[in-house]
This record gives structure tokens, sequence and C-alpha cells, in this order.
């Protein structure tokens, strides 16, 4: 009887094992961000925007200049900011070259499209944001006010 059982077990697990095992294929992190609060920024060069809490706006290199850093996606928006002092001409001709106001998007990683895609998408939700509620202060105006 007992030799029986040995037999059947071991028959069933050679006909259980039909199919060849594959590997699981790597996977990738699915990320998932919060829903986007946003702030306003105002500039002491004379513009303001409103960006997400998710970021953090912090002064770069140059006077006007700042970087919208999403730390926890590794990445950066460079936003660059160049004043009119009556120099109007030569901003015309530096105008075919850069904007007066610009802004790159960086990410401190090795690029992997499938994984970067939602983090790009975030970002450019918050730049559509950005642009929409970007204003150009009239100092001008306030001062009058005062």
């Amino acid at each position: 009887m007992f030799s029986k059982i040995i037999y059947l077990s071991i028959g069933l697990s050679f006909v259980g094992c039909t199919q060849q095992t594959l590997p699981k294929p790597y996977g990738e992190l699915r990320l998932e961000y919060p829903e986007p609060h946003y702030r306003r920024f105002e500039s002491p060069c004379g513009y303001q925007f409103e960006y997400s809490d998710f970021a953090r706006v912090e002064p770069a290199k140059g006077a006007c200049w700042y970087y919208i850093n999403y730390p926890k996606m590794k990445a950066k928006v460079f936003l660059t900011y160049f004043p009119i002092k009556n120099d109007f001409d030569l901003h015309i001709k530096e105008a075919e070259k850069m904007v007066f106001v610009t802004a790159n998007l960086y990410f401190n990683t090795r690029p992997k499209p499938d994984s970067l895609a939602p983090a790009i998408d975030y970002i450019k939700r918050d730049m559509i944001r950005m642009l929409d509620t970007f204003q150009w202060k009239d100092k001008e105006l306030k001062n009058k006010k005062k």
C-alpha cells in the first residue's frame, strides 16, 4: 500500500511538471505621486507663479535664477530670467538665441523612459500650472498705490 502511494505521487509530480518554468521579468518600480497643492512664489525680480508643494524653489547661480527642485524624483527645473534695463536692443538680438524667461528639466538619474514617464507627466502638469499662473508684477503701479 505504501509503495503504491509513493509511485502515485512520483507519477503525479512528472505529470504536473510538463510546462517549462520561466523566470519572472524584471519589473520597474511603479511611481505614484501625491495630488499637488499649489503655492505662490513671488520673485523679487518682478514675476510670480504657482508651483507644487511637492517641489522646493531654491536660488541658482545667477540673480533671478532658480531651481524648482523635486527631491523625491531626483529632478530639477532650471529657471532663468534676464531683466531689461535700458538695453532692449541687446535683448532683441539675444532673443534670437534665448528667450527672456526659460526653464529646463533635468533628472539626476539614468534615463529610462518607462520609469521616468510618471515623473515627467507630473512635472509637465506643474509646468503648465506655472505657465498659466505666471504674472509679471508692475513695480511702478505698486509704488504709486503707496
